[in-house]
């Protein structure tokens, strides 16, 4: 008597041809990640000693961002951003290592959507440093000419502007 299971045997050879890509996609998973941490935090110690927190130290100064008590440190942020993109061509590479064109499809997308997030950040920022620049003059100005809504006419400027420089952020 023959009890012999086609599909089964099929199956152990499909699992068996399948197995040593999973295997390489997940050695090349755990060596991708841990590599990511380690690039990001060489590029967080390169770029606080270049000293680039000092912008955000300008942008919690101006009131909008004082008022959200919100911590800026450009260097974390952006070895948060450098993280997550490494992290996600590394998860890019293992899905086309996997054969999953689907999911290497969307994360290409969002690997491509990237950089106009970052565009749309650095614009949001300058443009907040700008308009803060120009109200304070623009009261220092109202003021010694002893205009006496001088404030309200620096924050009317102020506030038009960043709404702009919002919409500008968001069209990235």
């Amino acid at each position: 008597m023959d009890l012999s299971f086609p599909f089964l045997t099929e199956l152990l050879h499909q699992l068996a041809s399948v197995l040593p890509r999973v295997l390489v996609a997940i050695v090349l998973l755990v060596i991708g990640l841990i590599l990511s941490r380690i690039l990001s935090r060489f590029f967080r110690q390169i770029l606080t000693k270049i000293g680039i927190d000092r912008f955000g130290e300008k942008l919690e100064k101006i009131d909008v961002v004082q008022n959200s008590k919100m911590e800026v440190k450009l260097s974390i942020f952006i070895s948060k951003i450098l993280y997550y993109f490494l992290v996600l061509l590394v998860i890019m590479v293992v899905t086309e290592i996997i054969n999953i064109p689907t999911i290497t499809g969307l994360i290409e997308k969002l690997i491509n959507f990237i950089p106009k997030l970052v565009v749309g950040i650095a614009v949001l920022f300058i443009g907040l440093i700008l308009s803060d620049m120009l109200r304070q003059t623009l009261l220092t100005v109202t003021t010694s000419l002893a205009i006496p809504s001088a404030k309200m006419i620096s924050n009317g400027i102020f506030y038009f502007l960043l709404i702009n420089v919002f919409v500008i952020a968001l069209k990235q």
